[in-house]
């Protein structure tokens, strides 16, 4: 199976030639970028909703939450840290936590939008027909 661009340039007059790899690689370079802009969005767009949601997710009224930040902040003061710096680290690195769990999130939501719209382009490729002109 060949190519759209292939095909396309294929059918071509021969004195257009320069003229149609121009406009290939100009649509090539636009297309990309809109490609990559559009990806970047949907991406920073579900990695802010993945933080609202995780963020929401922490229960500081849950029994075990409670007794995970007080262990965390209890390994703090063991190490010499007031409680205050101990409990100001410990959400430090909830935030990290939660900022990379989200990124994770957010770019595997991206990869499959990739692979939706290469499906789709995969699907419309075959119906792609060659037609023989006939010239008179």
């Amino acid at each position: 199976m060949i190519t759209i661009q292939t095909y396309g340039m294929s059918k071509v007059p021969k004195n257009q030639i320069s003229n149609a790899s121009a406009l290939s690689s100009t649509i090539r370079q636009v297309s990309g970028a809109l490609g990559i802009a559009v990806l970047t969005s949907i991406m920073s767009h579900q990695q802010t909703i993945h933080i609202f949601n995780l963020a929401n997710n922490l229960n500081s009224n849950s029994p075990i939450f409670a007794k995970f930040i007080a262990e965390t902040i209890q390994v703090g003061i063991n190490h010499g840290i007031n409680a205050i710096s101990a409990k100001m680290i410990w959400a430090q690195v909830a935030y990290g936590a939660i900022m990379k769990q989200a990124a994770i999130s957010s770019i595997t939501d991206t990869f499959w939008v990739t692979i939706f719209m290469g499906l789709i382009g995969i699907a419309l490729a075959f119906f792609i027909t060659k037609k023989e002109i006939i010239n008179d």
